[in-house]
């Protein structure tokens, strides 16, 4: 299968996220919190920032038919189970 053809390109990437606005920082920021919580060392600026860079550098291919909020939410979820995973047990 041809990542090309089924996942945007990195200058496609940057443009979606470079128009962002206020209105849609505050849905992410939300959606950020819903995914955040229970997490003990990160908050939701950190998952947010963590989704936005592993995006934006590549680390995460986005898939071409899905939507920003969908794909940015399932990144976000991801991240967080993987901190929840490294976290160590309260004693």
């Amino acid at each position: 299968m041809d990542d090309e053809a089924t996942h945007l390109s990195l200058g496609e990437v940057r443009r979606i996220i470079s128009r962002l606005r206020g209105p849609d920082l505050v849905r992410l920021s939300l959606l950020a919190r819903a995914w955040a919580a229970g997490l003990r060392y990160h908050d939701t600026d950190d998952l947010l920032y963590e989704a936005l860079d592993r995006i934006l550098s590549g680390r995460r291919l986005w898939p071409s038919e899905v939507p920003l909020p969908a794909f940015l939410s399932q990144v976000m979820r991801s991240i967080a189970s993987q901190w929840r995973q490294e976290d160590p047990a309260p004693t």
